[in-house]
Formats: C-alpha cells, sequence, structure tokens
C-alpha cells in the first residue's frame, strides 16, 4: 500500500465497572456513570500522528476491583479502502462519473 491511511471518528470505548468515583485519563476521556464506560473521542489518526499511540486511565474504585471486559473500537476513512482494493472499468459500454470509496466500521472488539 502506498499511501498511509487516515482513520477519522475514531472512539474507544472502555466499560468499566466497580463504582468509579474518579477517572484520570490521556488523552481525556469521558466517563459516563450511567453505561459505566470510559469514551475517546480522537480526531484523524495517521500512522505518523504524534501523542496518538496509547490511551491511558486511572480510576478510583469504591466497589473494586474491576472485572475484566471487551474494549470497543470505531472508526471510518474516506476516499480509499482499508485493503487498497480499487475499481477500473474495462471496456466502452459502461462508463462511470463518481467513484466513492468509504470504509466505517461495526465495533471491533479486543
Amino acid at each position: 500500500m502506498d499511501k498511509a491511511i487516515t482513520l477519522s471518528n475514531v472512539q474507544f470505548m472502555v466499560p468499566v465497572d466497580g463504582g468509579v468515583t474518579v477517572m484520570q485519563s490521556k488523552p481525556p476521556a469521558t466517563w459516563s456513570a450511567d453505561s459505566k464506560r470510559a469514551l475517546w473521542k480522537l480526531n484523524d489518526i495517521t500512522p505518523t500522528t504524534e501523542g496518538a499511540s496509547s490511551l491511558r486511565a486511572k480510576f478510583e474504585l469504591s466497589e473494586g476491583p474491576s472485572k475484566p471486559a471487551t474494549v470497543a473500537v470505531q472508526f471510518s476513512t474516506e476516499g480509499t479502502t482499508l485493503s487498497g482494493i480499487d475499481i477500473d472499468l474495462v471496456g466502452t459500454s459502461y462508463r462511470l462519473s463518481l467513484v466513492k470509496k468509504r470504509f466505517a466500521t461495526g465495533k471491533y472488539f479486543c
């Protein structure tokens, strides 16, 4: 693949049980007491994005320890595919006036 892919609308969701009373995170995340999860919403990420290599959080729990849980990540990209696959029409019978490439995730669990 020649070109680095930019991931947009990147979100990481981390569920934490155990009665979270305080959360500290880098980069800043939002804690939802109702859904019991931390949410990081990140700007565009490329392989060269500085500071995008890690997410860190510290939780103070009133009913800990917390149980291991599944982390979810979502993202999208415009103008390319993750695989680098492209489309070409061969022949004169058909014509494409516009080709849009977009990739959007559902939920990927780690």
